[in-house]
This record gives structure tokens, sequence and C-alpha cells, in this order.
């Protein structure tokens, strides 16, 4: 049997779930997919960022995301770890054609932005 993902990690505006209880690394594998397969249907671009911070999860999350999204054919440029801070002002000064950027993020309550 399939596990279903937790419906209260989505939120308006990211994903956050505390990993093991909420959040799975399945789920980010799944996600991944699915924001790749939807953002690459009307794509300028094949390019999808990752970053992670420096909490323990963070990687192990990171990790599958990029898993899914490569499912899809997507290319993904890693980053790695990284305070959100610099995420943040790669994705505003960017100068290549990369069509989202993802941010697997850990707090004390693990935490996955995807923006």
């Amino acid at each position: 049997m399939t596990r279903k993902i937790d419906s209260s990690i989505f939120r308006e505006y990211d994903i956050r779930g505390e990993v093991g209880k909420t959040l799975f690394e399945d789920d980010a594998y799944n996600i991944g997919r699915a924001f790749a397969t939807y953002v690459l249907k009307g794509a300028k671009s094949d390019k999808i960022v990752t970053c992670y911070d420096g909490r323990i999860s963070s990687p192990a999350i990171e990790k599958r995301l990029v898993d899914g999204i490569k499912s899809t054919g997507a290319d993904v440029i890693r980053i790695g770890m990284g305070p959100t801070q610099c995420f943040i002002s790669l994705f505003t000064s960017q100068t290549r054609p990369v069509e989202l950027w993802l941010l697997a993020r850990t707090t004390l309550r693990t935490t996955m932005v995807l923006r």
C-alpha cells in the first residue's frame, strides 16, 4: 500500500512538514517530480536550480527532490548548501535561463520551501 502525502504540509506559499512525521524523503521525490512536470509543460528552459541549508535533514530532502526532478528529464543545477539570503540573491540576480528555483530548507520543524 502506498502512503499518501500528508496534505497539512501544503501551505499557501510553501511546503512545510516535520521530517519523519508529516514529511518524508519519498514525499520530496514526488513533490520534485510533480513540480518539474507542471513547470516544464510551458517552459522555455529545462533548468531547475536547487539549494539547501545546513540543517541535518536538508541534504537528504534535497537529494530526493533532485531525484524527482531528474525523473522528468529536467536539468538540475545544484548549488549545494548555503544561507537562504544567498539563495535569494542568486534568484533575484539570475542571468541564466532557469525555469524554477527550489530551496530545501529546514528549521526545528523541518521545512521544504519551493518557489
